[in-house]
């Protein structure tokens, strides 16, 4: 497509009010990249509790047929994705709730629950929660290790015996280190103490109470309802693999939308889901301390999110205290390194700043 008039957004000032921002401009520019062939995404903007921009490219579904036909779905407004890691936030909550109920403290040791995991009895829920536990990331394996496992079918139990299998990477609160088998193991320990199952307790606590009509729990096996990820090779798009969400749990087996993203974004900053002492352990504050939140760098601000990426699925929600706007970008194409860049980007438009579309198009 041409770029002409496009290359350079001159928008006006930094501080530019969120309902005076140029929507059409950051319409052209996401339907430029999908067009380009460089990212499909999904994004939803919210000012406090009002959706004011939402925008959907790409395509659901692509099959290739004879003499070069090409069959593609188009993505709707709900269209429903995997967030994956963006997943942990959901399982923070849970945990915070029982915390604020007396059933559990951050200083409860893993060994009252999986007393096989290496190092379990010096181990805390708080060290978990923050990734100060040493426990192995089992999805830390080889390629071919990992595409194996992925595709397996998995209860509770044989996901524990899994995590450990593995040795400790660290001993406990040494320093971080990211690790998913915190989260799988946080799950369960939601439903033991809350003896009930943790989908049921996802739909009761968060989504139910905030009417997230697109997002459930995909961590059974047959579990439909989400849309396919894809990879660019040699002018084609192909569909990804399809991990197992048994295999991610807690940790990343949500599915749901932009929209509902940045509604439950603005609940738990908002007072919705827990409260104001848990959210501030929840942000942390450093890097290296948040529970079930990451920092999200905007040049001299910053949102508090998380992110995730599996298949190729990619996403990331923040939300910026300072005047209550949250953000949500999910995609379901693998972008060569441009994610991170082009959520930036639209951060950019957003606030009135430039954005030259030619930095974005593979050559």
């Amino acid at each position: 497509m041409s770029l002409v008039g496009f290359a350079f957004l001159s928008l006006t000032s930094f501080g530019v009010s969120s309902h005076s921002f140029e929507r059409e401009k950051l319409d052209t520019f996401l339907n430029a990249l999908a067009e380009e062939n460089v990212l499909w995404v999904s994004v939803d903007i919210r000012d406090n509790a009002n959706s004011v921009y939402s925008h959907q490219t790409g395509f659901s579904k692509v099959e290739y047929g004879w003499f070069g036909k090409v069959e593609r779905l188009p993505i709707q407004k709900n269209s429903r994705y995997k967030i994956a890691s963006i997943s942990k936030t959901f399982t923070a909550v849970l945990v915070f709730r029982l915390i604020e109920q007396g059933k559990l403290s951050l200083d409860t040791p893993l060994s009252r629950f999986y007393p096989s995991i290496p190092n379990a009895e010096s181990i805390t829920i708080g060290q978990m929660l923050m990734h100060w536990s040493g426990i192995f990331n089992y999805t830390s394996v080889e390629r071919e290790l990992l595409i194996e496992q992925c595709k397996g079918v998995y209860d509770q139990e044989k996901m524990v015996d899994l995590i450990a299998s593995y040795q400790p990477t660290l001993p406990p609160a040494m320093y971080k280190s990211y690790s998913n088998s915190n989260y799988v193991l946080l799950s369960g320990i939601v439903e033991q103490v809350a003896q009930k199952d943790f989908g049921e307790l996802l739909n009761e606590k968060i989504i139910s109470k905030l009417g997230l009509e697109n997002t459930f729990l995909c961590a059974t096996n047959g579990c439909e309802g989400y849309i396919d990820s894809f990879y660019f090779y040699e002018d084609k798009w192909y569909e990804d693999m399809d991990c197992s969400g048994s295999y991610v749990r807690g940790s990343g087996s949500m599915v749901s939308t932009a929209e509902d993203l940045t509604r439950f974004s603005y609940a738990l900053f908002n007072g919705e889901l827990i409260s104001p002492d848990s959210l501030t352990l929840m942000k942390g504050m450093t890097n290296q301390h948040g529970m079930g939140l990451e920092k999200i760098p905007y040049y001299y601000r910053t949102m508090h999110g998380h992110t995730g990426s599996l298949d190729s699925f990619l996403s990331v929600y923040g939300y910026f205290e300072y005047d209550g706007t949250s953000i949500a970008m999910i995609a379901n194409t693998y972008s060569d390194g441009k994610f991170f860049d082009v959520f930036n980007a639209i951060l950019d438009i957003y606030h009135g700043k430039s954005v030259d579309l030619e930095d974005f198009v593979q050559k």
